[in-house]
């Protein structure tokens, strides 16, 4: 009965409140037993660990010493742990800002004037994120309604002089750097904006010595080193290359080891590892990019459509860098968007862009012009020149450009193009003849232009063919060097044109379809006789091998006497046969001996008669007369002044013949 009994009594036993209470506490118990380890994990120490005053001095400090990305992030946790705090969200813009993205530090920068409608700091800030989009009229408005305000704050001096670098204005650009350093000597953009202006303007020793004032100011800033990546990168599009290129690739490197990923810089260095053939790491990089950033960004576009090229897109490049430089984002956009189409427009595609950069370097000379700027004015329209060198009417206002500057190399090369490209136009023989007189040392250009009044006469060369099989010579349609040269000689001699049909059939034959040629024939000095042909540079000798694939030349160079000149040897590919030509010009000039002769007793100015023509200098002597040496004064490529140095003038007359003296 008993295990009965105490059966029954369980059954009605009911739990009481002080028992639920106990469980609850053992329940909870049991909770933190297993939770509490997971409390324990270590959390970011940014996040919970570091108090407040600390978080602000470390942001602060990323950002002052140009570790954006890391400031950006220590700027974010602030906002979220003080919303109503402007200073964070300032910071946060300017760390954003600094790295390139511009509608997101003016979403910032709204909330901090938001919370603080008297922050003078978020609206200088608003007008940057305006200057890197290119839109100058707003950031001109709200700079100027600060300068009312506050006409000493420093960094709106610093601002004004980015306006005047979009502006193209240099001069105003350099004085509110200067007027921004009176204010605040140590302020470190400032002077490594000051270094990447003397840079722009070609003052190297200038820029170095910028760069160490900023080291001392602050050694341990990464802006120093990004700064110096700028510079270097946009020396390498002035004149210095490559190098410049390297050294650009190295400081960009090192910043973002030191300080993250920084759009801005990888944009630069997808470019720069594509310009120095490294489009592997140029694609590796394109992976470190925000995807839904890249449209945003035209000019971080440009440079990924650069990298993957030639495979990539030509139009989705000039297409970037065309939204970039309509927004004036960085001061090379422009250029490289000429550079672009000038390199890239194989099949002139580009001709509408390509025209439109003109007209605008052409504006811009117009707008410099204004202001009496000169100097920049031929500038741009050198690079207008340069976009599109087939227009005549540019080259007639750099023709007047390079007269009234005094650039007479470049005005008698542009005097030359329109002679050329006008050959009706007397003008521009007229003003060529008067720049060449108003120069003493253009001379020999002036002596150049004027050859044809000094009877020049050409070479007189014979061809004959030394080959004993000529049935099996068998000739294509290659041009043949050989030909060409011989009907220039035949039209040029009149006594072989008046000779008689005995004489001429004598050494010349005809090939089916060509020109004429001649053959070797041992009575040859007879018929030369026979012609009335005393005055003879040479005869030339040789044999040639015309195939389909290339030509052979085998020549050798003679005197009337038979005494061998020099000889030749030498073969071309159809489409090298006009190098050939040239290479067998040379030889003719090396090879035939000097004979000049006096053509103008007056200046005395005597005709070389070779293209290889005279040396200053050198030393002349009369062939008719020993006693009569000259001294060669000054060349062109025909002719060339002399100066008496022996004998008498008075028996200097016009084809009085010369040899050169060869000095022991």
């Amino acid at each position: 009965m008993f295990p009965c009994r105490c059966i029954t009594e369980r059954r009605q036993e009911r739990p009481t409140e002080d028992t639920l209470f106990r469980k609850k506490i053992v329940f909870k118990a049991v909770i933190l037993v297993f939770l509490l380890p997971l409390f324990a994990l270590p959390a970011d120490p940014t996040e919970t660990t570091v108090p407040l005053s600390d978080l602000k001095q470390k942001a602060a400090t990323a950002l002052s010493l140009g570790r954006l990305p890391e400031a950006a992030e220590l700027y974010r946790q602030w906002t979220e742990r003080e919303p109503r705090r402007s200073e964070a969200f300032l910071g946060l813009a300017r760390s954003l800002l600094g790295m390139g993205y511009a509608d997101r530090a003016r979403a910032v920068f709204l909330r901090a004037e938001q919370l603080r409608p008297d922050l003078l700091e978020a609206k200088i800030g608003l007008a940057e994120t305006y200057l890197m989009n290119g839109q100058a009229s707003k950031a001109y408005e709200l700079l100027d309604a600060v300068r009312k305000k506050d006409p000493s704050n420093a960094q709106l001096n610093l601002s004004l002089a980015s306006y005047y670098r979009l502006m193209g204005r240099n001069d105003l650009r350099r004085g509110y750097l200067e007027k921004a350093l009176r204010q605040d000597p140590a302020m470190l953009p400032a002077v490594l904006e000051l270094a990447v202006l003397a840079a722009e303007e070609g003052k190297i020793s200038e820029s170095e010595q910028r760069l160490e004032r900023a080291a001392l100011i602050s050694p341990d800033a990464l802006s120093l080193m990004k700064k110096r990546a700028e510079i270097h990168y946009r020396l390498s599009y002035s004149k210095y290359g490559r190098p410049q290129l390297e050294k650009a690739r190295h400081y960009y490197r090192m910043y973002l080891h030191a300080a993250g990923d920084d759009p801005s810089v990888i944009a630069d260095l997808i470019h720069i590892e594509y310009l120095l053939g490294h489009a592997d790491e140029a694609k590796a990089l394109t992976e470190r990019i925000d995807r839904s950033d890249i449209y945003r960004r035209p000019v971080l576009h440009a440079n990924i459509a650069e990298a993957m090229l030639p495979g990539g897109s030509v139009a989705s490049l000039t297409e970037s860098l065309q939204i970039a430089c309509e927004r004036a984002m960085l001061p090379l956009s422009c250029f490289r968007l000429e550079e672009a189409i000038m390199r890239h427009d194989r099949n002139r595609s580009l001709q509408p862009q390509r025209l439109q950069r003109m007209k605008a370097r052409i504006q811009e000379a117009k707008r410099r012009l204004a202001r009496n700027r000169t100097d920049a004015e031929e500038l741009h329209l050198t690079r207008a020149l340069e976009l599109y060198p087939d227009d005549l009417s540019l080259r007639k206002q750099m023709l007047e450009r390079y007269r009234l500057s005094g650039a007479y190399e470049d005005y008698l090369r542009t005097l030359t193009y329109l002679r050329e490209r006008e050959p009706g136009e007397q003008r521009w023989n007229t003003r060529l003849r008067e720049a060449l007189r108003s120069r003493r040392e253009y001379l020999p250009y002036r002596i150049g232009l004027e050859e044809a009044d000094y009877r020049r006469q050409p070479q007189h060369v014979l061809i004959f063919d030394l080959r004993s099989d000529r049935n099996s010579m068998e000739h294509y349609r290659e041009p043949s060097l050989v030909s060409d040269y011989l009907i220039d000689s035949l039209r040029s001699v009149p006594r072989w044109q008046a000779a008689g049909e005995d004489v001429r059939s004598g050494l010349q034959r005809r090939l089916p379809g060509d020109a004429a040629f001649l053959f070797y024939d041992p009575s040859v000095p007879d018929l030369l006789t026979g012609m009335g042909v005393r005055e003879l540079d040479g005869i030339l000798e040789g044999s040639y091998d015309l195939r389909p694939s290339s030509l052979r030349l085998r020549l050798t160079l003679r005197n009337r006497d038979g005494i061998v000149l020099g000889s030749f040897n030498d073969d071309a590919t159809p489409a090298d046969v006009d190098l050939l030509a040239t290479k067998v010009l040379a030889f003719l000039d090396r090879t035939i001996p000097l004979q000049a002769s006096i053509i103008d007793v007056k200046n005395l100015i005597v005709n070389v008669g070779t293209a290889d023509g005279l040396k200053k200098e050198e030393l002349l002597r009369a062939d008719s007369d020993r006693d009569i040496i000259v001294k060669v004064e000054e060349t062109s490529r025909y002719v060339s002044r002399v100066s008496v140095v022996k004998g008498r003038t008075d028996r200097i007359g016009v084809d009085l013949r010369f040899t050169r003296v060869v000095r022991k």
